[in-house]
């Protein structure tokens, strides 16, 4: 027995996505749990800036780096241009030679992606950051209001800021 297909025009779905470029919707920051990083422009004056004795980390670095993948339980590259994701390695824990393998893999990628670093605070951060070298004070940026963090640029945007 032979059966008629009919063909049936297709149901256009109505889309109700509303979209404006460069508007995006803010949600309240009034508790906002790390009000110690919010930003600060205090009236502070520092020393003229003088040269940094500076030495390349990343020059004793292993150039497979063996140090910084030891504990990792995934790499892989985001794309051809943009460096690697690495998953199981925790950057608040880092040995020097890891710190190498680190600065390493950064000169050579330019990028490098680390997920879920829940110890990773400010400090942690400011810390790794001094392994490598004297941290720069942007005289003419926000701050954090905690204070004691001159050399931290803050990127922060609440229900307030402006486009």
């Amino acid at each position: 027995m032979l059966g008629t297909l009919i063909s049936q025009p297709p149901i256009k779905k109505q889309n109700n996505l509303f979209y404006e470029p460069g508007r995006t919707s803010i949600e309240d920051n009034s508790d906002y749990e790390h009000d110690g990083l919010r930003p600060n422009f205090p009236n502070v004056h520092w020393e003229p800036l003088t040269e940094v004795p500076y030495q390349d980390n990343g020059i004793e670095g292993d150039p497979h780096f063996h140090n910084l993948l030891a504990n990792a339980t995934d790499i892989f590259d985001c794309n051809p241009k943009i460096g690697p994701e690495i998953h199981g390695v925790n950057l608040a824990k880092l040995t020097n030679p890891q710190k190498d393998d680190l600065a390493r893999l950064i000169a050579t990628r330019g990028v490098v992606f680390f997920r879920n670093q829940e110890d990773f605070d400010i400090d942690a951060q400011r810390q790794l950051g001094k392994y490598y070298g004297k941290l720069h004070k942007h005289a003419t940026t926000s701050v954090p209001c905690r204070g004691d963090l001159d050399d931290v640029h803050v990127v922060y945007t609440d229900q307030y800021s402006k486009e």
